[in-house]
């Protein structure tokens, strides 16, 4: 029976980061943290990365934890829910990253009341997410703090007002790097095709867009602005976003 005060349930590519990141921010000892993970080969892994490790809930002192993260997927969140219920101490405070689940049938099914749904991004993996997140009534200011400390250990964190406003959060940055490697692969395959090779096009298109990236965070002006200073007038970039536009990509 193990006595770690936070309990990361699901120990997948999030989960295995959430806890990392929180190891590397010195969030917590790694000897409060432990990860529920069902499946074998994935409990050796993250054993090795250093992270006590155990393969059912049965395993866990409930009664010592201060903070439950849910980190399975959106597919197996109800029977996680079901199992857990009953199982959580009234002091405890639960945090769900799981995609999809509403506040309040996390509350509901739980049967539990200090609960906060969050959203983050896979840029938590290298310390540089964007976490939107909802708490419900019942939290105190304590359980917001602690929450706050927690996701700023991955990046910038976001409280919002309502479920509708993490589903756009979702939308936005769940989804939003998604969508820059969608753009990072087409632009590394316009330069192969413009006679690049394969390592070339990768090098040109990384120092490219991480370089963007903090223009962009680094600058005051919005990115419209910061276009103009890329696109003079009938040139190509302006070209470019022409014909882009033209096609509906962007």
């Amino acid at each position: 029976m193990t006595n770690a005060k936070i309990i990361i349930i699901g120990g997948g590519t999030m989960g295995s980061a959430l806890a990392r990141q929180l190891i590397t921010a010195r969030r917590f000892a790694r000897t409060d943290l432990a990860i529920v993970e069902h499946n074998t080969g994935q409990r050796v892994r993250i054993r090795q990365l250093g992270f006590k490790t155990v393969a059912s809930l049965s395993a866990i002192n409930f009664s010592s934890v201060s903070v439950v993260i849910l980190s399975v997927k959106p597919q197996d969140a109800m029977p996680l829910l079901d199992n857990l219920n009953g199982r959580i101490n009234s002091k405890t405070l639960v945090i769900s990253i799981m995609a999809g689940v509403k506040l309040n049938t996390l509350s509901r099914t739980l049967n539990h009341r200090r609960v906060i749904r969050c959203m983050p991004n896979l840029a938590l993996t290298v310390g540089l997410g964007m976490t939107g997140w909802l708490a419900a009534p019942a939290c105190t200011s304590a359980d917001q703090r602690q929450a706050r400390n927690i996701f700023s250990a991955f990046g910038l964190e976001m409280p919002v007002a309502s479920d509708d406003a993490i589903d756009r959060i979702t939308a936005v940055s769940g989804s939003g790097p998604g969508y820059f490697f969608a753009f990072a692969r087409d632009l590394i395959a316009a330069a192969q095709a413009l006679g690049f090779s394969e390592s070339a096009a990768n090098r040109l298109v990384k120092q490219t867009l991480i370089g963007a990236a903090k223009l962009f965070k680094h600058s005051e002006l919005p990115p419209k602005d910061l276009f103009k200073q890329v696109a003079s007038k009938r040139g190509t970039t302006m070209a470019a976003d022409a014909v882009l536009r033209r096609s509906g990509y962007a």
